[in-house]
């Protein structure tokens, strides 16, 4: 690859002009006229809050009513989300579903740009390599906007505040609880407890968590927690997930992989590739000690003083999406952080920062083609699961340059 021409700013603007293009078309103009979306779970478990029946969100069966009603032929289901997930659409529930979506569609452009400026100051890039740098996700991108998600909201989020954690630690609070209301992830960050110089923020951001869903429970009541904490939240954490996500594809985890291998279903999997449940949940108890055994090396170098605090954030984050029983495309835009991170860390090794970069634009884009196009044609299991593959080669990646590449600098520079 010839790192000159890729220093040619003609050049840059236009791998950008075509990056915008894609992203447009397939995310922004596509899912403009498309109401049956990811969307409608937030629309809909917005009005049952403003009507007194959030509880009635983790009702399968009647949700997917009320989904049906304001978009027909959609599909929904809200039980997997926390209850704080339902503040989110309240602006929006005065307007019609389309409506909503829209007036979303355009505050995630907003979100965009936004990120787009907060990713060049965590990285040291300029606004130009910075946007180039998000729209390289790919089809992580575009889903989350053709569907309506909020994970590139929730990117924003969890990159401004990593950019916060040493500025002002109630910023960082504030942003840190609202992620963690909303999708939990950031509730890791509690951790930061165990570094004397970050207790503070610890307790901001426990605080803001209490005072966030405590003024929830106030207006709806605790029940709803209490539901979804037993029926769907434990659960989950013990790697059960729900309908036809253990099977699916388009929910690609090690969980999933593992479950098309050796588990039988009549419907969903009536031939896995060798059926053996005692070898699944060995297997499947074996990933949760490695994924324990990752957040605890983790916590080991922040608490001895290995790793920057920002690097110790995003690497909770980032094993956090690896790990999770049932992922989407559009949750590797939370790695997106952790991407500003390490390409502050090769600021001034070109080749290296080109080399993660057309990672991620693999992972962004090749396991989509491989699906459609490939898979299909094969019907080979491990095609089919190309985005893990590759997702997991750019989050070790991610991992072996913020926790030992970052951990070898950091104590060079304090030994």
């Amino acid at each position: 690859m010839n790192v000159m021409l890729l220093n040619n700013k003609a050049i840059r603007y236009a791998i950008l002009l075509v990056l915008m293009a894609f992203h447009f078309w397939f995310g922004m103009s596509k899912g403009w006229n498309k109401a049956n979306t990811d969307f409608t779970n937030y629309h809909v478990s917005a009005q049952l809050l403003m009507e007194g029946k959030i509880d009635s969100c983790y009702n399968d069966v009647y949700f997917q009513q009320k989904v049906t009603e304001y978009a027909v032929g959609a599909r929904g289901q809200f039980s997997l989300y926390p209850p704080f997930c339902a503040v989110i659409a309240i602006p929006l529930s005065g307007f019609s579903i389309m409506q909503a979506k829209r007036v979303w569609l355009c505050f995630s452009l907003g979100c965009f740009l936004l990120l787009v400026i907060v990713f060049a100051r965590v990285a040291h890039l300029s606004l130009l390599s910075s946007a180039i740098s998000i729209c390289f996700f790919g089809f992580s991108l575009t889903n989350d906007l053709f569907l309506g998600q909020i994970y590139l909201f929730i990117a924003l989020i969890i990159t401004t505040a990593i950019y916060c954690v040493k500025k002002n630690k109630i910023m960082f609070a504030a942003l840190a609880a609202t992620v963690a209301s909303l999708k939990l992830v950031t509730i890791a960050w509690l951790a930061l407890i165990l570094n004397k110089q970050y207790r503070k923020h610890a307790l901001l951001l426990c605080l803001g968590v209490l005072i966030f869903n405590g003024l929830l429970i106030g207006y709806a009541g605790v029940s709803c927690y209490l539901n979804y904490f037993y029926t769907r939240l434990m659960p989950y954490l013990g790697g059960q997930v729900f309908n036809e996500i253990p099977y699916d594809y388009a929910y690609q985890s090690f969980h999933s992989l593992l479950a098309n291998v050796l588990l039988k279903d009549a419907l969903l999997n009536p031939f896995p590739v060798f059926e053996s449940p005692k070898l699944y949940w060995l297997l499947i108890t074996a990933l949760k000690i490695l994924s324990i055994g990752f957040i605890g090396f983790v916590l080991l170098l922040f608490k001895k003083n290995k790793i920057q605090v920002d690097a110790f954030l995003a690497l909770l984050v980032l094993v956090i999406i690896a790990f999770e029983p049932g992922s989407a495309s559009y949750h590797l835009l939370l790695s997106i952080p952790a991407l500003a991170l390490c390409m502050k860390k090769y600021e001034f090794v070109i080749r290296k920062k080109i080399i993660m970069i057309f990672l991620v634009l693999l992972t962004g884009l090749l396991p989509a083609i491989i699906d459609k196009y490939i898979a299909v044609q094969f019907n080979f299991l491990l095609l089919h699961y190309s985005r893990l593959i590759m997702a997991t080669a750019m989050f070790s990646s991610m991992f072996y340059i913020l926790a030992i590449k970052s951990q070898n600098a950091y104590t060079s520079k304090t030994a």
